[in-house]
């Protein structure tokens, strides 16, 4: 996959911030559930919740 498909001009050199998110929502109305790794997503907006990645290839 290319970097810019990631939103990257380049190869990042440093960490940023990820979280992925799972969700439930086979009935059509709303999230019945969810799994998530890192947070910042699901219950709450807050980046500072996000956990460092870094990219290596």
């Amino acid at each position: 996959m290319p970097w810019a498909a990631l939103g990257f001009s380049a190869k990042p050199s440093n960490p940023f911030g990820l979280s992925l998110v799972v969700a439930d929502d086979d009935n059509g109305q709303g999230r019945a559930g969810w799994i998530e790794w890192g947070g910042g997503i699901a219950t709450t907006k807050d980046p500072s919740l996000l956990r460092p990645v870094q990219l290596i290839e």
